[in-house]
């Protein structure tokens, strides 16, 4: 009998399947403009827009940025539509158009991260996109955490000041090289 329970009990355990997939969050922008969510690695969120699916699904989280797989016009019925790969800091946003009438749809923005999830904002926007026909592009527009003023400036300011010492300074020192006591 002990045998036989053992038995079983490893028969369970070997034909247990252990899936680690990730979540399914939808999105509904009628409702809302803006959502903050928190993804773990291989969480999707899904939206409906111009008659379609898109998703989003959060691939991988390095050191410095996170890795996105986006899915636009999935449930079309020849889904020409691959899938993009872009990388998210918490310097940039994400802009996307998905309909290609030169005015971005939606924007991903990364408020912060850790080794296990990421905390985005998914807004609906209505901006006029100047330039070329892309899906996705990069607003980099944003602070990347300092100002040129705040830090060049002083900087320059610095670099005169020890090339004036050191001009005075060499100065100095030929003048007292003649002098003997």
């Amino acid at each position: 009998m002990k045998k036989l329970s053992i038995l079983i009990t490893f028969l369970v355990l070997v034909t247990c399947v252990i899936v680690n997939a990730g979540k399914s969050i939808p999105l509904d922008f009628n409702e809302r403009e803006s959502y903050i969510i928190a993804l773990y690695k291989g969480d999707r969120v899904y939206f409906e827009f111009d008659n379609d699916v898109h998703s989003v699904i959060l691939d991988d989280i390095k050191d410095n940025r996170i890795e996105l797989d986006i899915f636009l016009y999935q449930d079309t019925k020849f889904n020409k539509h691959p899938p993009q790969y872009a990388f998210l800091d918490i310097y940039r946003t994400l802009k996307i158009d998905t309909n290609k009438d030169l005015t971005y749809d939606f924007e991903i923005k990364m408020d912060s991260f850790d080794e296990k999830k990421a905390i985005l904002t998914f807004t609906k926007t209505n901006e006029k996109k100047e330039g070329f026909f892309t899906e996705i592009d990069y607003d980099t527009n944003k602070n990347n955490g300092y100002d040129w003023k705040t830090v060049g400036i002083p900087l320059i300011v610095i670099v005169a000041l020890v090339i004036v010492l050191l001009v005075f300074l060499n100065n100095y020192l030929r003048k007292r090289k003649g002098i003997y006591y």
